[in-house]
């Protein structure tokens, strides 16, 4: 009888174990995208206006995920006529939309 006390209790440690392994790989996965949301907004994330003179300058801020100032959360302000007819796809997307501010002036 004993026994199956002891086996018992292993069964609810282990499930208990296995409870608490998931939370942390839930938080941990949560705070790594959050990390990686936050990537690359330093300049355009304090409350500074960015003033966009080129067609490189919106590429980098805006469409080149790969940019280090590249950041869907700021403020820009278009400075001089651009002409973007090459543009092909639009600043944002579904899964990660502009939620900035943009003044075309």
């Amino acid at each position: 009888m004993s026994h199956f006390r002891l086996h018992t209790k292993s069964k609810g440690i282990r499930r208990q174990n296995v409870l608490i392994m998931g939370i942390i790989c839930v938080l941990a996965a949560a705070a790594a995208g959050y990390g990686i949301h936050s990537m690359g907004t330093a300049r355009a994330k304090s409350r500074e206006t960015v003033l966009i003179y080129t067609e490189e300058e919106l590429e980098q801020y805006l469409l080149d995920r790969e940019s280090e100032e590249y950041n869907l959360n700021g403020r820009y302000r278009l400075e001089a006529d651009l002409e973007l007819g090459w543009l092909k796809e639009s600043i944002g997307s579904n899964l990660e939309p502009f939620t900035g501010t943009f003044d075309g002036n």
